[in-house]
């Protein structure tokens, strides 16, 4: 059995070069959702640790709220609960700070090299 190789037409080299172009384009919308999907599950798990941290702070200042409304006509009481707040707060600030993580240090994104597009032959 004889095979003929015969050259390629110009329009089916344009026709490649457009495919070419297009799986490069995609390929590029594919890295960069990927980069995305880290991002934004990175971005929920620290909602949802502030969210936390917000229902805990609610539910400590109505404790506080409770406690003074029940002290209020007891100013010996009151006093002593205030003194008792004033020298918690450098520890609260302290644990407050100690777990507030450092932002992290921005980094430039990374792409792929963009190849040139391909010319079709003239």
């Amino acid at each position: 059995m004889w095979f003929f190789y015969r050259k390629p037409s110009k329009e089916f080299q344009v026709l490649n070069t457009k495919l070419d172009l297009v799986l490069h384009l995609l390929q590029k919308v594919l890295y960069k959702e990927a980069k995305m999907s880290v991002e934004l599950d990175t971005l929920t798990a620290a909602v949802e640790e502030n969210t936390s941290l917000d229902a805990s702070i609610v539910q400590l200042v109505s404790g506080l709220a409770a406690q003074i409304e029940a002290l209020k006509t007891d100013p010996a009481k009151l006093t002593a609960l205030a003194d008792s707040l004033k020298s918690s707060s450098a520890a609260i600030a302290a644990a407050i700070q100690a777990n507030t993580p450092a932002p992290p240090p921005v980094e430039p994104p990374v792409e792929p090299p963009v190849e040139p597009p391909v010319e079709p032959p003239a």
